[in-house]
């Protein structure tokens, strides 16, 4: 599992020099009508038709900054592949669809590049294509997720050296630094916060973490996501079999946790709100399901990913980022322990409604 990419945290530079390659390389082959490659399409459809599949053929987006970027030529070359590929569907009695009819815009922040939308860009996309391909689905436009909080990167720092609007919490919370990164990504910021070794100054740093609140209205989708850097995160050669209430933590890993609240301050528990929603996979265990089993890569960037619906009870949630020492052992969900030795940046809140600033 890994959080959306945003096209629109990459420096339009670097935009540019990709997009210009990704224009130049899609243009249509000269009379591909007549090449294998069109001859291996038509018969793969057929073959797909005789067997009773249901098929549709889909255009799907690109950005604005593609298009803009493509001359008169390849456009023209472009709109006729297209056009033929209508053609094609038309005569085989297929459906096509492209993502201009639709009825929504793709903006920047539904990329991951210049021609393939993110996480949440298929979220909202496929649906609609569907829907419009085959029918069946709810005919209501998609509420977007939108990027919420400005000030969510761990960039800006007041007088005590503690990042602007987040609560740090821990025993040994006056050891956490920024740090300045070097080039090692795409990332929106150059600086993160937290623990670069579990001692620090000579004093072990503990376990810790970062928190924010926010006013909500209730079943609000929110997804949040983050990169962590570990001091050591040596991962298990399989994925663990895992007891209900429990989790695997490796020697430096993170979670994030979401306390809930009515509107009387009572914490709202996952039995009363009806679903799960308290903690995420923690870390280690997202790497390990994307195929990373018996890396001991530290000092990467992993991503740590957390999708929920806030309880419709709610009225204010707490949002916090737990760094933990978990010695590569399953304990039970929520466990905090040992010297955290671990760096985040790069945080984003996403949700289909508003958050709030919470303010006592």
């Amino acid at each position: 599992m890994s959080g959306p990419l945003i096209w629109s945290r990459i420096p339009w530079q670097h935009r540019k020099m990709h997009t210009k390659r990704s224009v130049k390389i899609k243009i249509p082959v000269e009379n591909y009508a007549v090449s294998l490659a069109w001859r291996s399409l038509i018969e793969t459809l057929e073959r797909l038709k005789d067997a009773g599949t249901n098929i549709c053929l889909i255009r799907t987006p690109v950005t604005r900054e593609h298009l803009k970027l493509q001359d008169r030529d390849t456009r023209s070359r472009i709109d006729a592949y297209f056009s033929d590929i209508k053609k094609l569907a038309a005569r085989m009695d297929l459906r096509f669809v492209s993502y201009e009819r639709l009825g929504f815009e793709f903006t920047l922040d539904y990329f991951m590049n210049d021609d393939h939308l993110n996480d949440i860009g298929n979220r909202i996309f496929w649906p609609l294509a569907q829907q419009a391909c085959f029918g069946g689905l709810p005919t209501k436009k998609p509420t977007a997720f939108q990027w919420q909080i400005n000030n969510a990167d761990l960039e800006h720092f007041n007088a005590n050296k503690q990042p602007v609007k987040w609560q740090v919490e821990g025993k040994a919370k006056h050891l956490l630094r920024s740090y300045k990164r070097g080039r090692d990504g795409f990332f929106r910021t150059k600086t993160a916060f937290g623990a670069h070794s579990w001692k620090i100054d000579g004093k072990q740093v503990g376990h810790w973490s970062l928190s924010r609140q926010f006013n909500v209205k209730g079943a609000e989708r929110v997804e949040i996501d983050i990169f962590g850097r570990p001091y050591d995160l040596p991962l298990p050669e399989k994925l663990p079999e895992i007891p209900e209430g429990q989790a695997f933590f490796a020697e430096d890993d993170a979670f994030i946790e979401v306390l809930a609240f009515d509107k009387d301050g009572e914490l709202i528990s996952e039995k009363r709100a009806g679903r799960p929603f308290r903690y995420s996979e923690t870390m280690s265990m997202q790497a390990l399901k994307r195929g990373l089993a018996g890396s001991t890569r530290a000092g990467k960037w992993y991503p740590l990913v957390h999708r929920f619906q806030v309880p419709k009870q709610a009225r204010r949630i707490k949002i916090r980022i737990v760094a933990t020492d978990g010695d590569g052992k399953i304990k039970p969900r929520g466990y905090v322990g040992g010297n955290a030795a671990i760096m985040f940046d790069d945080v984003q809140f996403w949700s289909d409604g508003r958050l709030e600033e919470f303010t006592s």
